[in-house]
């Protein structure tokens, strides 16, 4: 898990990535270190994640894994994502 502070902004962060072993998939390890760094930046009063992921076809499984995140409990305070291909 790697994420920055996007320079020449306010409260904005990215996730520049996010990895999990393929035999520890689907058993809610990636969204447990979503809801950790969602809640870390909630509580710092950052107020913007930004989730950039590659439109090639095998990438398919992260965007549709970040995309569940949308509706995460955790977002509905301040922090909201921008979830780019």
């Amino acid at each position: 898990m790697a994420i920055n502070p996007k320079p020449m902004t306010n409260g904005t962060w990215n996730v520049l990535m996010l990895l999990v072993d393929r035999d520890r998939q689907r058993q809610g390890h990636g969204s447990a270190l979503m809801s950790y760094i969602e809640q870390t930046l909630r509580d710092r009063g950052e107020r913007l994640l930004i989730v950039e992921t590659s439109s090639l076809d095998e990438f398919e499984p992260a965007r549709k894994f970040y995309s569940t995140l949308e509706n995460s409990p955790v977002l509905k305070g301040k922090l909201k994502y921008a979830i780019a291909n």
